[in-house]
């Protein structure tokens, strides 16, 4: 995914955002500690790291999505005058 955004032309890039990134690791994290360790995540030793995961991926993902919403509402303001 990086490389597809790395590799467009300087017109066609969309800005990413610290946020957007930070976002996929804390998910991708939260998904490798589940894949890997099935129900045993939510025993005392990874649950700390798994609640963490799932905290940052879920305050991420929101704030991401307000970003999102306040771009598309920016877009309509400019294309509706």
């Amino acid at each position: 995914m990086l490389w597809e955004v790395l590799s467009r032309s300087d017109e066609h890039k969309p800005s990413v955002s610290l946020e957007e990134v930070s976002g996929f690791v804390a998910s991708g994290l939260l998904f490798g500690i589940g894949m890997i360790f099935h129900w045993r995540a939510l025993q005392w030793p990874l649950i700390v790291p798994t609640i963490a995961a799932t905290a940052a991926t879920g305050v991420l993902a929101t704030r991401a999505r307000r970003r999102l919403r306040s771009r598309e509402a920016d877009l309509r303001r400019v294309w509706l005058g």
